[in-house]
């Protein structure tokens, strides 16, 4: 018997020399140890049931260990850009369009956005653009496997005040949202979001306060806590809200991207704003 084998003889917890016959000594035990990068991997580290030896058996060797693996497959991607624009550009941003944000939300009255805009009708829009184009590039190939030119269709600004809310929605004919936001952020009041409602299926939920919320099973997500110039961007599809403002007037700038192209082996989209 090689050496590492005999010393790995007998040991382990000492529960199997002399034991009943034929009985499991204890029910498996797991614990969550560690997680990997890139698609996350939760990794479970599960104790073998160690069954206690005949009266005539060998002494048993050490427990065994197996690793249970469990991977977040298809993630939804998510990006957070912290300081994408400086502050003399959101200071101008915040100086110009604020007083322009007069179409009424036709959910809350204590919110109002300016008509849809270009980068082309401000050059403060344009500096904006400029800066944000590189990481739609970046976003981009996590969304669709490739480094693409992105356009941005359309700009706009909210103006929300207290009391103001902003109804859960998605936006279409797009592929990237973001959000720029311009003033600090209320704790209460930072972007929501949520995994699709779905269609007329029945709804079964586990929801009681025995429950653990996870990345796998929660319906909500709160979206990390801005700062003036902060941005995050996010597949359109997505639906998301602003629980109602609890604090000071809250002003963002939001837009809607597209690539320049889609290929499919061949069949090509090309699109444009």
């Amino acid at each position: 018997m090689p050496k590492d084998e005999r010393e790995a003889e007998g040991k382990g917890d000492g529960a199997c020399r002399g034991d009943t016959p034929g009985v499991p000594s204890d029910p498996p035990a797991h614990r969550l140890f560690g997680s990997t990068g890139g698609a996350k991997r939760y990794v479970l580290v599960t104790k073998e049931r160690t069954f206690r030896p005949h009266r005539h058996a060998p002494p048993c060797r050490a427990r065994k260990t197996r690793v249970d693996e469990v991977f977040g497959i298809f993630p939804t991607p998510f990006m957070r850009a912290q300081g994408t624009l400086g502050e003399t550009l959101v200071a101008g941003l915040v100086e110009h369009f604020t007083a322009r944000a007069t179409r009424d939300n036709n959910s809350s009255t204590n919110l109002s956005h300016t008509e849809m805009l270009r980068p082309s009708d401000s050059p403060l829009l344009a500096d904006a653009a400029a800066l944000i184009g590189p990481k739609l590039v970046d976003f981009g190939v996590h969304l669709l496997g490739e480094r693409l030119r992105w356009g941005i269709k359309e700009m706009w600004v909210n103006v929300l005040d207290n009391g103001g809310r902003q109804a859960m929605h998605n936006h279409a004919n797009s592929f990237i949202s973001g959000v720029v936001y311009l003033t600090p952020t209320h704790p209460g009041s930072q972007t929501v979001f949520m995994k699709s409602p779905g269609g007329t299926d029945f709804l079964l939920k586990n929801d009681h306060a025995g429950t653990a919320p996870s990345e796998f099973n929660a319906d909500k997500w709160v979206s990390p806590a801005p700062k003036p110039g902060d941005m995050i961007l996010f597949p359109s599809y997505l639906m998301h809200a602003v629980p109602p403002n609890q604090g000071d007037r809250r002003i963002t700038l939001s837009f809607n991207a597209i690539p320049s192209q889609l290929n499919s082996w061949g069949y090509v989209i090309r699109l444009s704003g």
